[in-house]
């Protein structure tokens, strides 16, 4: 532990390595475009207009969305080009994320008694703005996520949000909305029902978690199966372009999934060892979470942690899942550790690997028994961050509220 303590990066540090590290990306991305994803939105509607499968493979990146999405898209393309409601949107969601993050570090830093972590005067807008710039560099992936143009980051960011608006409110609505959301979101993106073990896990009647839970998987049913039985057709074309992405293309992403797949050659033995290792990492958290959070207080360390975790167990996760990922992460970490400056510094150390390499390239010298993609290397950073941490922090002290 003392040698964590002679080396403490503060944010006064953090703040502008993450800063540079982001502009280096930025210059480095600048050449390859932008908002790859939602020309694919903007290609699907084009061609359902005119009579063309959306769904159609040979086209460049699939749209592998369901086909409600994909009406919603060409109604709102009516009324106002789709590619401005979704900047509109990808902005409220981010603001909205910032604001509530904002909101609740000043909150816990003030509810504070132990002043290591987040000082009560303006240390909560440091350690919230390292939190969000050390995720961004990364391995670059805020980059990648943002560039991107997928809606996905930005889904991420509104019930993130919705989580936290929640843990300090009782109204009605404020606290049925994120149940809403998961609905909605879910026909986008299916895995964002794993996100109801969050409400699931916090400290409210058992009654309440069962009827919000169940509600919330009707309406995404209701949501979701008139397409299979009303528009088979694109249904059929939308489960087909589905498996193509995932499958025939292997784009799963960097999950668990993935590495088992690559390493046993049988998708039904790697979705088993990648459930064996989600349940693992499940656990895992929940062993973290102090026993006082039971009581509700802090429901926010819950929501970072648990969000974070179960991104990890999703059987297909991207950049822009784990960029949302990564701040929860770390935002976590600010909270309860005092080192947790000098933790994040070392996964960023890591994750920066491919872009040190390709810079001695460029002087001549070449490691390529290490080199590999970024993804790889911002995994291997993750894992040093959660090794050092629980090496520093066997007992992570906790607010008292």
């Amino acid at each position: 532990m003392h040698y964590f303590r002679a080396l403490k990066i503060t944010d006064s540090i953090l703040i502008p390595v993450s800063a540079s590290a982001v502009l280096i990306y930025l210059y480095l991305a600048y050449p390859y475009g932008s908002l790859w994803d939602m020309s694919v939105y903007l290609r699907a509607i084009s061609d359902l207009s005119k009579g063309i499968d959306p769904y159609r493979i040979n086209a460049g990146l699939p749209f592998v969305y369901h086909p409600l999405v994909l009406d919603s898209f060409a109604f709102l393309n009516r009324i106002a080009p789709l590619k401005a409601w979704l900047l509109v949107l990808y902005a409220m969601s981010s603001g909205w994320f910032v604001m509530e993050v904002m909101k609740w570090l000043r909150t816990n830093a003030h509810a504070r008694t132990d002043r290591q972590t987040i000082r009560a005067d303006t240390g909560w807008r440091a350690s919230g703005c390292a939190s969000l710039l050390s995720a961004a560099a990364f391995g670059g992936v805020g980059i990648v996520s943002v560039q991107s143009g997928n809606m996905t980051a930005f889904m991420h960011f509104a019930l993130i949000a919705a989580f936290l608006r929640r843990s300090r409110s009782s109204e009605l609505l404020v606290r049925n909305f994120p149940f809403i959301l998961i609905a909605v979101l879910s026909v986008i993106k299916p895995y964002f029902l794993a996100y109801l073990l969050i409400p699931a896990s916090l400290h409210e009647s058992n009654w309440k978690k069962v009827q919000g839970s169940a509600l919330t998987i009707a309406t995404f049913l209701l949501l979701w199966m008139p397409s299979r039985y009303f528009n088979p057709e694109a249904y059929s074309s939308y489960i087909g372009a589905l498996h193509y992405q995932m499958l025939d293309l292997g784009d799963v992403g960097y999950s668990f999934f993935m590495f088992y797949r690559r390493v046993v050659h049988n998708d039904l033995i790697a979705l088993t060892l990648h459930g064996i290792t989600a349940c693992a990492a499940l656990i895992m958290a929940v062993k973290v979470l102090p026993k006082k959070l039971e009581t509700g207080e802090n429901e926010g360390l819950v929501i970072f942690l648990l969000y974070s975790v179960l991104t990890l167990a999703s059987p297909r996760m991207k950049e822009y899942d784990f960029f949302p990922a990564i701040i929860c992460f770390f935002l976590f970490l600010k909270t309860v550790s005092g080192e947790a400056g000098t933790i994040v510094l070392i996964g960023l150390v890591f994750s920066w690997i491919p872009l040190m390499l390709s810079v001695l390239g460029t002087l001549g010298i070449a490691f390529h028994r290490i080199s590999g993609a970024s993804t790889t290397w911002q995994f291997v950073g993750l894992a040093a961050v959660v090794m050092t941490f629980v090496f520093a922090n066997s007992r992570p002290r906790i607010i008292r509220a």
